[in-house]
């Protein structure tokens, strides 16, 4: 899922973001990978601290992290496949380029002002 936060702020996009697993009042499960490096031992310790809980651990080995490597590289080929078809990567340059020449900003989605939108 979505990557620890490593300032100590982001824990709570963290915690929105991984929240999202457990949509219309059910249950989900969030896996988040961490070492015991001092930064995400410091950003699991954020993330407890925000939610006033202690989060629980699952010793993992190589043996069990490498069996499902495979699945991982192939379902990561075969977005990266699918984004490439539909030009993702060509909407995310033209999306920063706009914002660069400051366009997009202060309009709705058909061009008018925002401002005058809201007004009416």
């Amino acid at each position: 899922n979505f990557d620890p936060p490593h300032l100590t702020d982001a824990a709570a996009t963290y915690l929105h973001r991984v929240g999202r697993t457990a949509r219309a009042g059910r249950q989900g499960l969030a896996v988040s990978f961490v070492t015991e490096r001092p930064r995400d031992v410091a950003a699991v310790h954020a993330i407890e601290a925000k939610i006033g809980k202690q989060l629980h651990a699952h010793e993992t080995n190589e043996d069990e992290v490498l069996k499902g490597l495979g699945k991982v590289s192939k379902a990561v080929n075969k977005a990266q496949l699918l984004l490439s078809e539909v030009g993702f990567d060509q909407k995310v340059e033209e999306r920063k380029k706009k914002r660069k020449r400051g366009e997009g900003q202060g309009q709705t989605a058909n061009g008018d002002d925002a401002d005058k939108a809201r007004r009416v």
